[in-house]
């Protein structure tokens, strides 16, 4: 049986980002989600506060060649308890090179070309085809994980690789 009494926390450092995620999830859920502004290196949250801690397309913000990376493994690492389970939902890389190079192309072209064309935002879009082109291979991304402290690093493709969702245990 699984307790009924949890809690959920959102966490951005953009306060527009929260007042978006307010927007969309009150009328959606019954649960009451916290939302709350802050730093991923310095997270306003105890020791051990958490069972389990997610991130979606967001993780390489704080992993691709961000020389703070380590700063904000530890950090994640120290919210959350004993056995508590870190999930990552991020792009990944294909492991059939016809897929992978058709992933590549719609990267350089429609995200970073024509989506940086249409916003306006050229740099923010190319930053994110680029990172998703040379983001951690799964074997990569596991090292990584261990190296922070985490075990047991599971690994799921997902979208014919396009995409990837891991789960490491504290």
């Amino acid at each position: 049986m699984v307790n009924s009494e949890f809690e959920v926390y959102g966490l951005d450092y953009s306060e527009p980002m929260l007042e978006i995620a307010r927007l969309k999830t009150e009328k959606k859920t019954t649960n009451q989600i916290q939302y709350q502004q802050g730093d991923a290196a310095t997270m306003p949250f105890p020791d051990n506060s958490f069972s389990s801690i997610g991130i979606a397309f967001a993780f390489r913000n704080l992993t691709y060649k961000n020389p703070d990376r380590k700063k904000f493994l530890k950090e994640i690492y120290r919210a959350l308890l004993l056995d508590g389970k870190f999930v990552i939902v991020e792009t990944s890389h294909p492991r059939y090179l016809i897929l992978r190079k058709i992933f590549h192309f719609y990267l350089k072209i429609f995200v970073a070309g024509l989506g940086g064309m249409l916003s306006g935002h050229r740099s923010a879009y190319s930053y994110l085809a680029a990172s998703a082109i040379h983001f951690y291979k799964p074997g990569e991304l596991k090292n990584l994980l261990e190296e922070a402290g985490f075990r047991k690093v599971n690994y799921k493709s997902l979208l014919g690789g396009i995409a990837g969702l891991t789960i490491a245990l504290k």
